[in-house]
């Protein structure tokens, strides 16, 4: 492997998900009812049509009061073959963020300044997201984000929890050390829920993040 001359450090903040808007799937297979982590259920995928290999039926919530604005969708297993994948469509109002996203995770943003409801993303968008999971199947995780998402986002569903890839932006006096990745990890949000530098508590974890940001970032393990 080619060494490169400098490494630009990055910040790993993880960020709980115990309220997040969150469903997940499997595809393909029988039907499973979609859930929200802990909170009323937000979208519901019903059948996968494996002809189109979509969830055609899908649906949200049309709770005006709350407003998304952008879309996560991901893996939530390490790819087992090549024929899986997440085919996004061309929609109208729905930008695909190229440069945060990846194999195992996409960014959606809703161009929509006010953002849309649940119910009208699922059925503008959902519905023509073809999701390939190969011969053995994959499991699949959609979130919806009240917060634009400006950073490579991913879900983990061994322990629910979401993390975001961050560049270090500071210069000058303001050194690129793990104290001041710790510091800023603490000071940002994702949905409301506070980031904090993330810590790897099992072999499964560690393995997760190194194959989903295929990249070198500052963690969390220690106490000051």
């Amino acid at each position: 492997m080619k060494r490169l001359k400098t490494i630009h450090r990055r910040i790993f903040a993880g960020i709980l998900a115990v309220a997040m808007v969150v469903t997940s799937v499997s595809v393909p297979g029988a039907a499973k009812k979609a859930k929200a982590a802990e909170e009323e259920e937000v979208l519901t995928f019903g059948k996968y049509d494996s002809a189109s290999q979509t969830f055609k039926d899908a649906t949200g919530s049309s709770d005006d009061n709350v407003k998304y604005k952008s879309i996560v969708i991901s893996y939530t297993l390490s790819k087992l073959d090549e024929s899986e994948n997440i085919e996004l469509p061309t929609v109208s109002g729905y930008t695909y963020n190229e440069g945060i996203s990846g194999d195992y995770s996409k960014i959606i943003n809703v161009d929509n300044t006010d953002g849309k409801t649940a119910k009208e993303i699922a059925e503008e968008y959902i519905r023509q997201v073809r999701f390939n999971g190969g011969e053995a199947g994959q499991s699949v995780n959609v979130s919806l984000s009240t917060d634009v998402i400006k950073y490579k986002t991913f879900y983990w569903g061994g322990n629910g929890h979401y993390y975001q890839y961050v560049p270090f932006e500071k210069s000058g006096s303001e050194q690129n050390t793990w104290n001041a990745s710790y510091d800023n990890a603490k000071k940002m949000t994702y949905s409301g829920r506070k980031g904090y530098l993330a810590t790897v508590t099992s072999k499964e974890e560690d393995l997760f993040i190194k194959e989903a940001s295929a990249a070198i970032g500052w963690l969390g393990g220690t106490r000051l």
